[in-house]
């Protein structure tokens, strides 16, 4: 900037400081443009570091398009990341600075930058690496699918005792959130577990995301698809009822979990589509199932799909009944839009039920965002919610409820 030299980068640039003011610990930068976020996203600022390196004229209102584009990106970006587990920014004191003496000759002394070539190669490598297999304590990983050069893996929790030859067990597969983008399935594996103590068969699933698989939104779905039909086909051999498959998920894999309850198209059309690959029921924690023009979530990234993509646009009587949690302050899904759902699915004789919980942003379910008390509620909830499905029976123990938990107490 300082040289007048032009800025070209194929990624963004994203950080989250959790040392700065709450009003600014959250970034973006995509060439000259950086958009700044508060902690819980619930405002932006957009700069021009080239026409305003101090950051001193907020640009929002100039540049609408400009700002949403960035806004949505960032979103996405942030999602990704809070699903990945971010304890390292909470939990660890923040590292030291080196001298400048040392950070000067470091940059002295480093290589050329590598040719175009080898930064692709490297990028293939680092995909392949972030979908390898997973090592998951109890789990039984097992290969759903494979696409677009990858095995996907369902990691199956089985309750203890757990006799597929003479079991008809409830199950359920979780989807992490990402917008789309990234995520790790042990996002839901204390969700899992707890249900696997419960009596169900859990699983977490692997699914295309665009930093691994370089997919759209359609593929997510696909996936999604193919996981409840993969255990609906499967269900004799791994000790489950194929008619009592929950399908849940959070963010993104919240918008993937209610696709498969809700969308009639994009299916894989590798996958044998005499198999329902609807669930029986859905969990859903901030879901952003709501993708349509009208401050649907998402809208920039899929607007020439939208209506085959968009969960809330198709409500009818077909639908699993669905639990659906959300916090107050979430800045990707508007209270009301839950509400219109839950609405809507009533009006279509489906149940559902909607929990929102005052002052939490996106994410707040988990517990390395929300603490341990709003977790183990969300908990409590949806296994209320899955006893009166017929899915589970009788009441947790505590014992059982807090063992689900990563920290000592609430």
């Amino acid at each position: 900037i300082f040289s007048q030299g032009s800025i070209q980068r194929t990624q963004p640039l994203y950080w989250r400081n959790h040392l700065a003011p709450e009003q600014y610990r959250v970034a973006l930068r995509d060439g000259d443009w950086k958009i700044v976020g508060a902690d819980d996203l619930s405002t932006f600022e957009l700069y021009n570091l080239r026409e305003d390196w101090q950051e001193s004229e907020d640009l929002a209102a100039k540049y609408p398009a400009k700002f949403e584009e960035l806004k949505t990106r960032l979103i996405a970006h942030d999602a990704a990341v809070l699903a990945d587990g971010p304890d390292w920014w909470k939990d660890e004191a923040p590292a030291q600075a080196k001298p400048k003496k040392k950070r000067a000759a470091a940059v002295k002394d480093a290589p050329k930058q590598p040719s175009r070539a080898k930064v692709d190669d490297a990028k293939e490598v680092s995909a392949k690496k972030e979908s390898a297999k997973l090592d998951l304590p109890g789990a039984k990983a097992e290969v759903y699918k494979t696409a677009s050069d990858d095995d996907l893996y369902l990691y199956i929790f089985n309750p203890e005792g757990h006799d597929p030859q003479r079991d008809k067990r409830p199950a359920i597969v979780f989807f992490f959130g990402g917008g789309w983008t990234g995520g790790s399935p042990t996002q839901f594996e204390q969700h899992a577990r707890y249900l696997a103590s419960r009596g169900m068969v859990a699983a977490v699933a692997d699914y295309r995301v665009k930093s691994r698989q370089q997919t759209t939104p359609k593929e997510c779905v696909a996936d999604g698809k193919s996981a409840v039909r993969y255990l609906r086909t499967h269900a004799a051999r791994l000790g489950i009822d194929p008619n009592r498959i929950a399908a849940g998920g959070g963010s993104a894999g919240g918008h993937v979990a209610a696709a498969t309850g809700t969308l009639p198209d994009l299916d894989d059309p590798a996958d044998d589509h005499s198999i329902s690959s609807r669930p029986d029921a859905l969990i859903l924690f901030n879901p952003v199932y709501d993708n349509g023009p009208e401050g649907g979530w998402g809208h920039a990234v899929v607007k020439e799909y939208w209506q085959a993509i968009s969960p809330a646009h198709h409500i009818d009587a077909k639908c699993p009944p669905a639990i659906v949690f959300l916090g107050e302050k979430d800045a990707l899904i508007p209270v009301a839009t839950a509400k219109r759902f839950q609405r809507q699915m009533v009006a279509a004789g489906v149940p559902s039920e909607l929990h929102l919980y005052a002052d939490q942003t996106h994410g707040f379910f988990n517990e390395n965002k929300g603490g341990t008390e709003i977790f183990v509620d969300t908990l409590r909830k949806m296994d209320h919610f899955l006893v009166e499905r017929g899915f589970l029976i009788g009441t947790p123990s505590e014992d059982q409820i807090m063992a689900a938990s990563k920290k000592d107490g609430r």
